[in-house]
């Protein structure tokens, strides 16, 4: 393996990126099981700078029916719940 080159700044700018197409890309990605979404709650907790987190099932007729995730970091801003993307 050679040595890593050094990269040669050429300029700045902007893009946009069309949001459909982005979620398209996404749902390619998307996890094989509703299941697994808790997992992206973690990382949000875990954004938030979350020290602790809490887990709680939901239980309904000796089956669980959802749960509840608390954590104790930051809330996140207006902006940041109103547009995910």
């Amino acid at each position: 393996m050679g040595a890593e080159e050094e990269g040669e700044y050429v300029g700045s700018g902007s893009f946009r990126v069309d949001r459909s197409a982005a979620l398209e890309k996404l749902a390619e990605f998307q996890y094989p099981s509703p299941k697994y979404c808790i997992l992206s709650l973690l990382r949000c907790a875990t954004m938030s700078g979350a020290s602790k987190f809490q887990l709680r099932g939901l239980w309904s007729v000796g089956q669980i029916n959802g749960f509840e995730l608390s954590f104790d970091g930051r809330p996140f801003d207006a902006a940041a719940l109103n547009d995910p993307y």
